[in-house]
């Protein structure tokens, strides 16, 4: 039999992941609405990075670092695709950028979000360039620093509304039980 606290452990655990899922998804309608309403092209960069700071059972401290990881790196890598897009990268050398990119954010995601944040954005960029000129592209910039900005700022504030500092805490310790 289940004695009284490991019934209310259980409880615990199956009731984190719908309010996972009900957050997450409040978030991202919430941001791709804003998206919409704004006329922002790249809406989705916004609703990634919901998913991003949101995707675990995460703390406030954590899921702030987690926020302020994305938008570090979002700003790190617009200067690193400005620096690979003003060489006009085409063809063979532009697969091998986005190769290369790849392979790196696949390293770093597992080890550091922050610095794989970096190169998530700089291969985001490289591909919705489109092999346009280097000119025709800084809307994407910009685009990509306001999605990231509204996404991340929704995700804290949906995360603020609906775990509280001390309930977040428990949760988490009675999981780890």
């Amino acid at each position: 039999t289940l004695s009284p606290s490991s019934a209310a452990s259980d409880v615990y655990k199956r009731q984190v992941p719908m309010q996972l899922a009900l957050r997450v998804w409040l978030a991202t309608l919430l941001t791709g609405s804003i998206g919409v309403v704004l006329g922002l092209n790249y809406a989705y960069w916004g609703m990634a990075a919901v998913v991003v700071v949101l995707n675990q059972t995460y703390g406030w401290l954590v899921t702030t670092r987690r926020a302020a990881y994305r938008i570090m790196g979002t700003l790190v890598g617009l200067l690193l695709a400005w620096g690979i897009l003003s060489l006009n990268p085409e063809g063979l050398w532009l697969a091998l950028t986005v190769t290369i990119l790849q392979f790196i954010i696949e390293i770093w995601v597992v080890l550091q979000y922050g610095i794989a944040a970096i190169f998530i954005t700089t291969n985001a960029l490289l591909i919705a360039a489109g092999g346009r000129e280097f000119p025709e592209i800084s809307g994407l910039f910009i685009a990509r620093v306001l999605d990231t900005i509204i996404g991340c700022g929704i995700a804290l504030i949906v995360f603020m509304l609906t775990v509280p500092r001390s309930v977040s805490y428990q949760i988490n310790n009675k999981i780890k039980n």
